[in-house]
């Protein structure tokens, strides 16, 4: 699901992101690191019956095994059901 970069810290080690969480379970988030990128994916389902028509947020810290320093941060490829109508476009 998308997802959008709030914050990294001091020593480039923990990055947090925030991702819209209304009417979806977040499972998890998982990160690929590279010695030239980071890939984050965060990993939701939607629910099954009706959802509120309100916007909320969540945030989740992620820690990298080295830092972020000069490293692209990439966002890995979005669900089609995704691509039209959200806060992220």
């Amino acid at each position: 699901m998308p997802w959008s970069l709030h914050g990294i810290s001091a020593d480039g080690r923990t990055l947090t992101v925030v991702f819209p969480a209304s009417c979806v379970s977040v499972k998890g988030v998982q990160r690929e690191e590279s010695a030239n990128t980071v890939v984050l994916t965060v990993w939701a389902v939607t629910g099954t019956g009706a959802c509120a028509a309100s916007l909320s947020f969540t945030f989740a810290t992620v820690g990298l095994a080295a830092p972020l320093g000069d490293r692209l941060l990439l966002h890995a490829p979005v669900s089609k059901a995704w691509s039209t109508g959200h806060y992220f476009n």
